[in-house]
C-alpha cells in the first residue's frame, strides 16, 4: 500500500524510513534494553535518542521534564502583549484549527480569557470552506470586526505562506517552526512578533 492520504489509522498506514538506517545491532540492544519493538528502537535512534535513559524520558513524558516556556524564542514579549491587551480591554480573537490539538489551543485560551474577563471571540475556519491554516480572507474578515489581537493556535506549520500574520518566515512554501504565530492587526496591517 502506498503512503497515501486516503489511509486511514495506524494498522494501515507504511511506514518509511530513512534510506540511512541506524545500525541493526543497535537497534536491537536498545529495544532489548527498553523491552519495547526494534523498529520502536529504530525510530528512536532516527531522532538521536539512542540513549536508554533519554529514549526512557522521551517515551514517558512527565511534567517534570518539559522545557521551561521562556525557552520558547519571543514567547516572553508575546506574553506581555497578551497581558497588556486584556487590560486595555483590546479585542482578542483566538484563531484557532480545527484539528484536535488546535481545538485544544483555543479552549485553554478559552478558559484563560474568561478567567481574566478579556474582550475576546473565537475563529475557527470551516474545514471544507476555508481549508487548512490562516488565509488573508479570514484575516481580513477578523481586522473588519474589530479585532485589535489576533492570536492563532496551531496554524500554519503546513498551511504554507499563505498569510503574512502567521509569523512565519518562508522559505521554499514552508514556514519556520520557531516563530511565535502572534499578530497585531491594525486595519489590514498584521505584524508578527518573533
Amino acid at each position: 500500500m502506498s503512503n497515501s492520504k486516503e489511509a486511514v489509522g495506524f494498522q494501515k498506514r507504511r511506514w518509511v524510513l530513512p534510506r540511512v538506517a541506524p545500525d541493526p545491532q543497535e537497534a536491537h540492544r536498545l529495544a532489548r534494553t527498553l523491552g519495547c519493538h526494534p523498529l520502536v528502537a529504530r525510530l528512536l535512534l532516527n531522532r538521536s535518542l539512542g540513549e536508554p535513559e533519554r529514549a526512557r524520558t522521551f517515551l514517558n513524558p512527565k511534567l517534570l521534564n518539559i522545557s521551561p516556556p521562556d525557552a520558547l524564542p519571543g514567547i516572553n514579549a508575546a506574553a506581555d502583549l497578551i497581558v497588556q491587551a486584556i487590560k486595555d480591554r483590546l479585542r482578542i480573537t483566538i484563531f484557532g484549527d480545527y484539528d484536535v490539538d488546535g481545538i485544544t489551543g483555543t479552549a485553554m485560551f478559552w478558559h484563560l480569557f474568561t478567567t481574566a474577563g478579556a474582550n475576546f471571540d473565537v475563529y475557527i475556519p470551516h474545514r471544507v470552506e476555508e481549508g487548512y491554516g490562516m488565509s488573508v480572507a479570514a484575516v481580513e474578515q477578523i481586522a473588519q470586526r474589530g479585532t485589535q489581537l489576533l492570536l492563532s493556535v496551531d496554524c500554519g506549520s503546513r498551511a504554507g505562506c499563505r498569510c503574512p500574520s502567521q509569523g512565519h518566515e518562508c522559505r521554499n512554501n514552508r514556514p519556520s517552526r520557531a516563530r511565535i504565530p502572534i499578530a497585531r492587526c491594525s486595519g489590514h496591517r498584521t505584524s508578527a512578533f518573533k
